[in-house]
């Protein structure tokens, strides 16, 4: 398998030239040019279209109704031609129903989200997005593609879970499974998610489309536990791509469930395991590669097919499990921050994990063959078993240390 690592799918190093950061307004350390500046007044206009009506939360979250054909993703020159896909094929939404008959009844303690009111009917609701938090999600996002895991330093990513060995007789279309929801704590300059992903490509032309649940303080200033998607594409050394809608990519369909929603409910260590099931589905009627949740009742919204070079036509591999990162000398927990094998009362799970492996099918369990896991330095995933209706299940995650205790093996 290409390496998880992000930095395996993206240009080197140098990229980073192209957003160099100046002298001009400091927002936590990051300065700008006048240039940079005013463009990211420009990008700011484009992405907050005007709002049908604004909901804000308790915790000062600011969301817009935005009519569904005027959202910020058709701003992306891919989309010109674009068509809103308004709902999932018939194929697509049968497939749902079948794939999911047997596991909602399964979901115990389901986690809660979404926004107490929803946004009237022909509008997606859609963060407010102001300038520092442009430029925080910019800044984040290059800087993250860049870093490489360095077992001398002990900065960068971290991954541990399950992946699936590239097979050039298989293709993936989908990916799912029902995960723990856990709050692990991290600092500024430090990620710590549970993600599902789907991935194809190499260097250089590499792409991929993730979503789950995310701690990130310096994408959302705060650190809760919240849901999120993600995608990347390299044409030619050039990334493109973006968490959630902080670029034009991502079509929204969610009327009541932001991007950026928190999760009410966290499981704790020995008590209340929370949980909530999360899946990526690409419709073989349009291409278009779409990421629901609960069972596949609520559909987010999808990535295009335009916006990418090769992951339209499937996937090479898949990815489950947990991921940090740090630009820091210690890295943060992962899942509830420990790791016991066996024991799934105090140790971050997934179960249900399923894949496509045929355009328009049902899910399938992934081919024992093509198992892989992956572990790095004080996190470990273990335990990968077929469960009754637990279905395929394994354990991730790990306390995260300081160096001279959290070494790669």
């Amino acid at each position: 398998m290409p390496s998880m690592r992000p930095q395996s799918l993206f240009a080197p190093r140098g990229l980073l030239a192209l957003f160099v950061l100046l002298s001009w307004p400091t927002i936590e350390g990051i300065s700008l040019s006048k240039e940079q500046d005013a463009e990211f007044e420009r990008e700011l206009m484009t992405i907050n279209k005007p709002a049908v009506k604004t909901i804000k939360t308790k915790h000062g979250d600011i969301y817009d109704c935005v009519n569904i054909h005027e959202q910020p993703a058709l701003d992306n020159p891919l989309l010109k031609n674009h068509k809103v896909q308004m709902t999932p094929s018939s194929a697509l939404l049968e497939n749902l129903r079948s794939s999911s008959s047997n596991k909602s009844s399964s979901i115990a303690n389901p986690a809660k989200i979404g926004l107490e009111i929803e946004c009237p009917k022909g509008t997606v609701v859609i963060q407010r997005t102001s300038k520092e938090d442009l430029i925080r999600a910019k800044y984040h996002f290059r800087r993250h593609l860049l870093d490489d895991s360095n077992p001398e330093s002990g900065y960068g990513y971290d991954f541990a879970g399950i992946y699936l060995k590239p097979d050039a007789n298989k293709k993936y279309y989908g990916v799912g499974a029902t995960i723990t929801i856990y709050q692990p704590v991290a600092s500024s300059q430090q990620i710590s998610a549970a993600i599902i992903r789907l991935e194809s490509g190499g260097p250089g032309y590499g792409g991929y489309v993730e979503t789950g649940w995310m701690v990130n303080p310096d994408l959302y200033n705060d650190n809760r536990a919240r849901l999120f998607t993600k995608w990347s594409q390299v044409n030619n050394g050039r990334v493109s791509g973006c968490y959630n809608t902080y670029c034009p990519g991502f079509v929204v369909q969610s009327s009541s469930i932001p991007l950026n929603a928190y999760f009410a409910n966290i499981s704790k260590v020995n008590g209340i395991q929370y949980e909530y099931r999360f899946s990526i589905k690409q419709d073989s009627s349009t291409g278009n590669i779409w990421a629901f949740i609960n069972n596949g009742n609520v559909a987010l919204g999808y990535w295009p097919k335009e916006l990418f070079t090769n992951l339209g036509n499937g996937a090479d591999t898949v990815f489950w499990g947990g991921m940090v990162y740090s630009n820091l000398p210690n890295s943060p927990p992962m899942g509830s921050g420990l790791f016991k094998n066996g024991n799934y009362g105090n140790t971050c799970y997934m179960r249900q994990m399923s894949v496509r492996t045929v355009p328009g099918a049902p899910f399938v369990t992934a081919d024992d063959a093509l198992v892989l896991y992956k572990n790095s330095r004080c996190f470990d995933a273990a335990g990968y078993e077929n469960v009754g209706s637990w279905g395929y299940r394994f354990l991730f995650g790990g306390e995260g240390r300081d160096n001279d205790h959290c070494r790669y093996g």
